[in-house]
Protein backbone atom coordinates (compact mmCIF):
# COMPACT_ATOMS: atom_id res chain seq x y z
CA UNK A 1 0.00 0.00 0.00
CA UNK A 2 1.68 2.91 0.53
CA UNK A 3 0.44 5.42 2.06
CA UNK A 4 0.71 7.39 4.68
CA UNK A 5 0.65 4.67 7.03
CA UNK A 6 3.48 3.67 5.41
CA UNK A 7 4.85 6.25 6.47
CA UNK A 8 3.42 5.86 9.61
CA UNK A 9 3.16 2.35 10.23
CA UNK A 10 0.47 1.68 7.75
CA UNK A 11 -0.19 -1.24 5.70
CA UNK A 12 1.38 -2.14 3.27
CA UNK A 13 2.83 -1.22 0.26
CA UNK A 14 1.82 2.42 -0.06
CA UNK A 15 3.62 3.83 -2.05
CA UNK A 16 3.90 6.38 -3.82
CA UNK A 17 3.87 7.53 -7.22
CA UNK A 18 4.10 10.36 -8.45
CA UNK A 19 3.13 11.50 -11.72
CA UNK A 20 3.38 13.12 -14.86
CA UNK A 21 1.74 16.09 -13.30
CA UNK A 22 3.62 19.86 -13.46
CA UNK A 23 7.18 19.66 -14.51
CA UNK A 24 9.26 20.67 -11.54
CA UNK A 25 6.80 20.33 -8.82
CA UNK A 26 5.74 16.78 -9.90
CA UNK A 27 9.49 15.73 -9.55
CA UNK A 28 10.24 17.79 -6.18
CA UNK A 29 7.45 16.04 -5.15
CA UNK A 30 8.55 12.37 -6.33
CA UNK A 31 12.61 12.89 -5.15
CA UNK A 32 10.40 13.15 -1.36
CA UNK A 33 8.43 10.88 -1.57
CA UNK A 34 11.34 8.46 -3.15
CA UNK A 35 14.14 9.65 -0.37
CA UNK A 36 11.34 8.90 2.09
CA UNK A 37 10.43 5.30 1.05
CA UNK A 38 14.62 4.79 0.45
CA UNK A 39 15.04 5.35 3.95
CA UNK A 40 11.83 3.46 5.34
CA UNK A 41 12.15 0.38 3.61
CA UNK A 42 14.24 -1.89 5.83
CA UNK A 43 11.78 -1.07 8.87
CA UNK A 44 8.29 -0.84 7.22
CA UNK A 45 7.52 -3.65 8.09
CA UNK A 46 8.31 -3.07 11.63
CA UNK A 47 5.35 -0.27 11.75
CA UNK A 48 3.01 -1.09 14.30
CA UNK A 49 0.09 -1.70 12.50
CA UNK A 50 1.60 -2.36 9.29
CA UNK A 51 1.12 -6.02 8.48
CA UNK A 52 -2.02 -6.44 10.03
CA UNK A 53 -3.39 -3.37 7.88
CA UNK A 54 -2.12 -4.63 4.40
CA UNK A 55 -3.37 -7.84 5.62
CA UNK A 56 -6.73 -6.76 6.39
CA UNK A 57 -7.12 -4.44 3.13
CA UNK A 58 -5.46 -6.79 0.66
CA UNK A 59 -8.27 -9.89 1.90
CA UNK A 60 -11.04 -6.75 1.35
CA UNK A 61 -10.13 -6.42 -2.49
CA UNK A 62 -10.59 -9.95 -2.62
CA UNK A 63 -13.80 -10.71 -0.60
CA UNK A 64 -15.43 -7.61 -2.03
CA UNK A 65 -14.20 -8.00 -5.55
CA UNK A 66 -14.01 -12.27 -6.21
CA UNK A 67 -15.02 -11.49 -9.18
CA UNK A 68 -11.87 -10.20 -11.10
CA UNK A 69 -9.30 -12.49 -9.44
CA UNK A 70 -8.30 -16.38 -10.94
CA UNK A 71 -5.48 -17.93 -9.93
CA UNK A 72 -5.68 -19.75 -13.47
CA UNK A 73 -5.20 -16.80 -15.44
CA UNK A 74 -5.42 -13.20 -13.54
CA UNK A 75 -2.38 -10.60 -14.56
CA UNK A 76 -2.09 -8.30 -11.43
CA UNK A 77 0.16 -5.18 -11.02
CA UNK A 78 0.54 -3.91 -7.52
CA UNK A 79 1.39 -0.13 -8.24
CA UNK A 80 3.04 1.67 -5.18
CA UNK A 81 3.60 -1.57 -4.06
CA UNK A 82 6.34 -1.31 -1.03
CA UNK A 83 7.48 -4.18 0.80
CA UNK A 84 4.99 -6.78 -1.12
CA UNK A 85 2.95 -7.21 1.94
CA UNK A 86 -0.56 -6.55 -0.48
CA UNK A 87 0.59 -8.74 -3.00
CA UNK A 88 1.89 -11.17 -0.78
CA UNK A 89 -1.81 -11.12 0.29
CA UNK A 90 -3.06 -11.44 -3.13
CA UNK A 91 -0.79 -14.20 -4.61
CA UNK A 92 -3.33 -17.00 -3.99
CA UNK A 93 -5.79 -15.29 -6.33
CA UNK A 94 -3.40 -14.64 -9.34
CA UNK A 95 -1.05 -16.04 -11.94
CA UNK A 96 0.71 -13.67 -11.61
CA UNK A 97 2.01 -10.32 -9.73
CA UNK A 98 4.49 -7.33 -10.54
CA UNK A 99 5.28 -5.01 -7.93
CA UNK A 100 5.79 -1.51 -9.28
CA UNK A 101 7.31 1.50 -7.45
CA UNK A 102 9.61 4.61 -7.71
CA UNK A 103 11.85 3.42 -4.53
CA UNK A 104 14.15 1.32 -5.74
CA UNK A 105 14.94 0.05 -1.32
CA UNK A 106 11.35 -0.85 -1.20
CA UNK A 107 11.45 -2.98 -4.63
CA UNK A 108 14.86 -5.14 -3.15
CA UNK A 109 12.76 -5.39 0.13
CA UNK A 110 9.65 -6.76 -1.89
CA UNK A 111 11.65 -9.10 -4.29
CA UNK A 112 13.65 -10.41 -1.29
CA UNK A 113 9.72 -10.96 0.30
CA UNK A 114 8.84 -12.81 -2.76
CA UNK A 115 12.06 -14.76 -2.77
CA UNK A 116 11.46 -16.11 0.90
CA UNK A 117 7.71 -16.97 -0.25
CA UNK A 118 9.15 -19.45 -2.54
CA UNK A 119 8.00 -17.60 -5.76
CA UNK A 120 9.55 -17.49 -9.07
CA UNK A 121 10.02 -14.32 -10.69
CA UNK A 122 7.22 -15.34 -13.41
CA UNK A 123 4.76 -15.62 -10.09
CA UNK A 124 5.64 -12.17 -8.63
CA UNK A 125 8.26 -9.75 -8.90
CA UNK A 126 8.63 -6.18 -8.57
CA UNK A 127 10.38 -3.52 -10.62
CA UNK A 128 11.52 0.18 -9.80
CA UNK A 129 9.73 2.35 -12.27
CA UNK A 130 7.93 5.94 -12.26
CA UNK A 131 5.16 5.60 -14.26
CA UNK A 132 4.58 8.20 -17.05
CA UNK A 133 1.62 7.37 -18.75
CA UNK A 134 2.67 5.81 -22.38
CA UNK A 135 2.17 2.58 -23.77
CA UNK A 136 6.11 1.84 -24.44
CA UNK A 137 6.42 1.85 -20.48
CA UNK A 138 6.37 -1.64 -19.06
CA UNK A 139 6.99 -2.93 -23.05
CA UNK A 140 3.61 -2.68 -23.24
CA UNK A 141 2.51 -5.48 -20.67
CA UNK A 142 -1.61 -5.21 -20.06
CA UNK A 143 -3.21 -6.13 -16.54
CA UNK A 144 -6.42 -8.21 -15.30
CA UNK A 145 -6.20 -5.91 -12.39
CA UNK A 146 -4.36 -3.40 -11.08
CA UNK A 147 -4.39 -2.69 -6.90
CA UNK A 148 -3.09 0.51 -5.33
CA UNK A 149 -2.88 0.56 -1.27
CA UNK A 150 -2.28 4.03 0.41
CA UNK A 151 -0.74 5.86 -2.42
CA UNK A 152 -3.10 8.29 -3.40
CA UNK A 153 -2.92 10.57 -0.87
CA UNK A 154 0.61 11.13 -1.85
CA UNK A 155 0.71 11.73 -5.78
CA UNK A 156 0.54 15.42 -6.47
CA UNK A 157 -2.43 14.40 -9.01
CA UNK A 158 -4.74 11.52 -8.94
CA UNK A 159 -6.22 12.34 -12.11
CA UNK A 160 -3.63 11.65 -13.76
CA UNK A 161 -2.52 8.43 -12.05
CA UNK A 162 -5.15 7.20 -12.65
CA UNK A 163 -5.64 7.80 -16.27
CA UNK A 164 -2.11 6.24 -16.16
CA UNK A 165 -3.27 2.77 -14.79
CA UNK A 166 -6.44 2.65 -16.84
CA UNK A 167 -3.62 2.83 -19.89
CA UNK A 168 -1.61 -0.64 -18.37
CA UNK A 169 -5.47 -2.31 -18.12
CA UNK A 170 -6.83 -4.96 -20.17
CA UNK A 171 -10.11 -3.89 -21.59
CA UNK A 172 -12.66 -4.92 -19.35
CA UNK A 173 -9.63 -5.28 -16.46
CA UNK A 174 -10.25 -3.50 -13.28
CA UNK A 175 -8.39 -1.00 -10.98
CA UNK A 176 -9.01 -1.43 -7.22
CA UNK A 177 -7.66 1.62 -4.87
CA UNK A 178 -7.41 1.68 -1.10
CA UNK A 179 -6.92 5.23 0.89
CA UNK A 180 -8.02 6.69 3.72
CA UNK A 181 -10.98 8.18 3.94
CA UNK A 182 -11.05 11.47 4.32
CA UNK A 183 -12.10 13.23 8.11
CA UNK A 184 -10.15 14.84 10.99
CA UNK A 185 -8.44 11.65 12.26
CA UNK A 186 -6.68 11.96 8.53
CA UNK A 187 -5.82 15.18 8.66
CA UNK A 188 -4.73 14.43 12.36
CA UNK A 189 -2.86 11.91 11.09
CA UNK A 190 -0.62 13.95 8.41
CA UNK A 191 -0.32 17.00 10.48
CA UNK A 192 1.39 14.79 13.39
CA UNK A 193 4.06 13.36 11.10
CA UNK A 194 7.36 15.16 10.05
CA UNK A 195 7.16 13.70 6.64
CA UNK A 196 3.69 15.18 6.12
CA UNK A 197 5.43 17.14 3.42
CA UNK A 198 5.05 14.68 1.03
CA UNK A 199 1.13 14.27 1.32
CA UNK A 200 -1.09 15.62 -1.07
CA UNK A 201 -4.32 14.79 0.07
CA UNK A 202 -4.07 15.61 3.93
CA UNK A 203 -7.50 15.29 5.01
CA UNK A 204 -7.97 11.90 3.13
CA UNK A 205 -10.36 11.18 -0.05
CA UNK A 206 -14.26 10.68 0.09
CA UNK A 207 -16.41 8.76 -2.59
CA UNK A 208 -17.23 11.43 -4.86
CA UNK A 209 -13.80 12.51 -5.98
CA UNK A 210 -12.73 9.38 -6.56
CA UNK A 211 -16.12 8.23 -8.46
CA UNK A 212 -15.72 11.58 -10.16
CA UNK A 213 -11.46 10.44 -10.98
CA UNK A 214 -12.33 6.97 -11.95
CA UNK A 215 -15.23 7.68 -14.65
CA UNK A 216 -13.44 10.52 -15.49
CA UNK A 217 -10.18 8.21 -16.29
CA UNK A 218 -12.72 6.78 -18.56
CA UNK A 219 -13.78 3.81 -15.59
CA UNK A 220 -17.28 2.45 -15.92
CA UNK A 221 -18.89 0.34 -12.81
CA UNK A 222 -17.36 2.25 -10.33
CA UNK A 223 -17.66 0.91 -6.26
CA UNK A 224 -17.03 2.06 -3.17
CA UNK A 225 -16.51 0.30 -0.10
CA UNK A 226 -16.24 1.92 2.95
CA UNK A 227 -14.99 0.45 6.09
CA UNK A 228 -12.97 -1.74 3.97
CA UNK A 229 -10.16 -2.03 6.60
CA UNK A 230 -9.13 0.16 9.43
CA UNK A 231 -6.05 0.87 11.79
CA UNK A 232 -5.23 2.88 15.10
CA UNK A 233 -2.24 5.81 14.15
CA UNK A 234 -0.99 7.72 16.66
CA UNK A 235 -4.35 7.36 18.45
CA UNK A 236 -6.27 7.86 15.53
CA UNK A 237 -9.00 5.64 14.05
CA UNK A 238 -8.05 5.59 10.55
CA UNK A 239 -10.79 3.97 7.81
CA UNK A 240 -9.67 2.94 4.99
CA UNK A 241 -11.71 2.70 2.11
CA UNK A 242 -11.73 0.63 -1.44
CA UNK A 243 -12.76 1.46 -4.50
CA UNK A 244 -13.17 0.19 -8.01
CA UNK A 245 -13.85 0.34 -11.48
CA UNK A 246 -13.41 -0.83 -14.78
CA UNK A 247 -12.08 -0.41 -17.96
CA UNK A 248 -14.81 -0.49 -21.04
CA UNK A 249 -14.59 -3.95 -22.61
CA UNK A 250 -15.25 -1.84 -26.14
CA UNK A 251 -12.07 0.25 -25.59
Amino acid sequence: MDNEYQEQGHTDNVHHHHQHHGGEHRHEHTAANKAHFDEMASTYDEIPGAVELSQKTSAAMHTKFPEVFDSESTLVMDFACGTGLISQGLALYAKSIVGIDISEAMIAQYNARASRLGYLREKMHGECVELEGVESELHGRKFDVIVCAMAYHHVPSIEDITRTLVLHLRPGGSLLVADLAKGEATRALHASHENGHTVTSMDGIDEDTMRSVFEGAGLVNFKYVDHASSATLRGNELDVFLASGMKPRSD
